[in-house]
């Protein structure tokens, strides 16, 4: 089974914050990596902010929640211009 590490623990604690204000068939109200990055006073370290938040606990988080079968949390963050989860999933 997978660990969670302390940046996907950051970013699961961001989402869950985030739950209120989240409609499942309104992806307009999903929290985008880049709000993601803004709340945790992440730097950009990626051509996208997609990408850089993979490398700052969002693969982690992922991995967590598979190997533990969790429900797909990760797939609550998407992209600000097309709203779409990078994983294509929005299984939660």
């Amino acid at each position: 089974m997978s660990e969670l590490n302390r940046q996907g623990q950051q970013i699961l604690g961001t989402l869950v914050e985030a739950l209120p204000d989240v409609a499942q068939n309104k992806l307009e109200t999903f929290v985008t990596y880049k709000q993601v990055h803004e709340r945790l006073g992440l730097q950009l370290l990626g051509p996208t902010y997609g990408e850089s938040l993979k490398h700052q606990g969002l693969s982690n988080l992922a991995d967590w929640t598979e190997s533990n079968r969790h429900p797909a949390i990760a797939g609550l963050i998407v992209d600000g211009t097309s709203f779409a989860p990078g994983g294509g999933s929005t299984d939660f």
